[in-house]
């Protein structure tokens, strides 16, 4: 997260720490990266040693750098803010999230909110895997299957029709969802799951599996498009049952 350089330190990583180096010590709070504010309080700093490093974050499209509750006097270089700092400063590093499309190599889209990929969460029926090649009672596989709609088609141009924020998030237990976006996508009526077999050593073994499909042709796409409903969006991580590529309709975001 931090690296030591000639005359202090870098800090390249966020996430509520404590560093203790031999030239200087600092805390960072502020539950980075679901809220908005990260905090640095310089807690020890060694002469001579009093430069900091403090990355700016490419995905914010609004930064501001404070030092002690005003604009910190620095400079950037190669994407970090480069500062002298004293035992007591407090730096406030303020971000903003965007809501954004991305084209995907398989012809799809996937949306991010800052720093975070989204994903559409599906709600889980789960059955033991008996046919798994390594499945015993003492130590069982699981299978997942979804069990509410994930079948959706998605311009691009979609605009968040709220955003809610969870008090309750935690940066250690990423399954208490920080937040959740809304926005409208289509269903899409010949978007089925995968059958496919397991191959181990040149021999089907396990029976059929259901696995996420591939993206569908443009030419499919048009001809399942159905009714247009709302989608809720998650962060990746507090996922397990995903789809976080969506067929794209319409005319391409180039």
């Amino acid at each position: 997260m931090l690296q030591e350089t000639e005359n202090g330190i870098a800090v390249s990583l966020y996430g509520d720490m404590s560093y203790r180096g031999p030239h200087m010590e600092l805390h960072q709070s502020g539950g980075y990266p679901y809220g908005d504010e990260c905090f640095l309080d310089i807690t020890r700093v060694t002469d001579g040693f009093d430069e900091l490093l403090v990355r700016l974050p490419g995905w914010s499209v609004e930064t501001v750098l404070l030092q002690n509750g005003v604009p910190a006097d620095c400079d950037t270089v190669n994407g970090y803010a480069k500062l002298r700092v004293r035992p007591g400063d407090r730096l406030t590093l303020r971000t903003k999230k965007q809501f954004e499309s991305h084209d995907n190599s398989d012809g799809g889209l996937y949306f991010t909110y800052g720093p975070f990929l989204l994903s559409l969460a599906i709600r889980e029926r789960e059955e033991k895997d008996t046919g798994a090649r390594l499945f015993t009672e003492d130590f069982p596989a699981f299978a997942l299957y979804p069990a509410s709609d994930w079948a959706y088609a998605v311009t691009g141009y979609e605009n968040p029709l709220s955003v809610r924020v969870s008090d309750d998030a935690d940066a250690a237990n990423p399954y208490r969802r920080a937040f959740e976006i809304r926005i409208k996508a289509r269903r899409l009526t010949n978007w089925t799951l995968a059958h496919k077999h397991t191959k181990v050593r040149n021999q089907w073994v396990g029976g059929d599996r259901l696995f996420t499909p591939a993206i569908p042709s443009p030419a499919q796409i048009r001809r399942g498009l159905g009714d247009e409903e709302e989608i809720v969006l998650v962060p990746y991580g507090s996922t397990r049952l995903r789809i976080t590529v969506f067929p794209r309709y319409g005319e391409s975001k180039r």
